[in-house]
């Protein structure tokens, strides 16, 4: 149907209050859209009274033609209303830290001598009242592989001093051979445990290190210093009490704790832990659950200050007045740097609110 102006009528007949909600972007379908001077929202196109009684919207036959200058008019009609221009992210930088523990130094020499006692406990025994005793060596197939130098006289009835003999560090550390791995990784593991004794202890049972109690049997922070330099302090032992006063359990910080080798490099492998004891010694038998529970709580700074912790205090341990100790040192935490990182404002905003502790 042409009118007057030779427009033409869309005899479309919708209830007015529906034609109301629609935009114009919905409407420029029907014909690629109004001519410029309806343009607008449908809501103000039927404003008019005159307009909203017909119910009816007029088209330009010429204007609105659906052709091939319709396509613009249709491009614009689909850009969402906050669409506007893109600026990337800035770039960003992080740094990763890992939980690996460079082994920065150890003995030079391994020395390697036929072994007079058969048993380690006899060894163990002839170091009674030696302290504090050697302890960084292997028995094995009669023969003791050690970090300690073997000629020295406090091995004299142990070991058959003609036998003796030195090797550099290198062929086990850098050999391929499976079994001089494992008895280089077996000398590591002797050095580390003695490195941390008094204060942490080996737990074979669990297969990791933990705090010793304190003498008292009171809550201890350790001190410890951060790679920027900084210090910080962490709670390393703890005990808790059900409501009428009785010892319910002990809280230990513990770590698991393995030598790796990886691109002819050894590292230091950290997994921080905990360890529940129901005296101070004793494994509680909630341990399993006790530690889930706190696994579930802790976020990455309360896992990153552990980390901190143990391996500032496996690089300073067994440093005495006699200087430190000679058969095993650590350097720093392997990092990575990357050239993007993720912007942690973003998401840790929305991330619940914990303490560094999570306790």
């Amino acid at each position: 149907m042409l009118d007057s102006t030779g427009a033409s009528s869309s005899a479309i007949r919708r209830p007015v209050p529906r034609w109301g909600r629609w935009s114009l972007s919905k409407a420029r379908l029907f014909r690629g859209g109004f001519s410029q001077k309806r343009r607008g929202p449908l809501n103000i196109y039927f404003q008019d009274p005159a307009t909203r009684s017909r119910a009816r919207v007029k088209f330009d036959k010429r204007d609105d033609m659906f052709d091939e200058a319709a396509y613009s008019r249709l491009v614009s009609a689909a850009v969402p209303s906050g669409a506007g221009v893109y600026l990337a992210p800035p770039l960003k930088g992080e740094t990763l830290t890992s939980n690996l523990l460079e082994v920065s130094g150890t003995s030079g020499r391994i020395y390697i001598g036929q072994a007079i006692a058969k048993k380690a406990d006899d060894i163990w025994s002839a170091f009674h009242g030696i302290g504090p005793p050697p302890a960084e060596w292997l028995l094995k197939s009669d023969r003791l592989i050690a970090f300690n130098d073997l000629t020295d006289r406090v091995w004299r009835e142990l070991c058959d001093r003609g036998t003796v003999e030195d090797f550099e560090v290198d062929e086990w550390s850098l050999s391929d051979d499976p079994d001089r791995q494992r008895e280089f990784v077996w000398l590591l593991n002797t050095c580390l445990r003695r490195k941390l004794y008094p204060r942490v202890r080996f737990r074979k049972d669990i297969d990791c290190y933990m705090f010793l109690p304190s003498r008292d049997m009171g809550p201890e922070a350790m001190a410890y210093e951060r790679p920027d330099g900084s210090s910080s302090s962490r709670n390393v032992f703890a005990v808790y009490r059900d409501k009428t006063g009785q010892l319910s359990y002990c809280k230990h910080a513990a770590c698991e704790m393995q030598f790796r080798r990886l691109a002819g490099r050894w590292y230091l492998e950290m997994q921080p832990t905990y360890v529940y004891t129901s005296d101070g010694d004793k494994l509680h038998w909630k341990q399993a659950e006790l530690l889930s529970g706190i696994k579930r709580l802790d976020r990455n700074p309360a896992v990153l200050g552990q980390l901190l912790m143990w391996a500032d205090i496996v690089r300073r341990a067994g440093t005495t007045d006699a200087g430190p100790y000679a058969h095993l040192a650590f350097g720093q935490l392997a990092r990575l740097d990357l050239d993007v990182g993720i912007d942690d404002r973003l998401w840790l905003s929305r991330a619940p609110q914990l303490s560094e502790d999570a306790e």
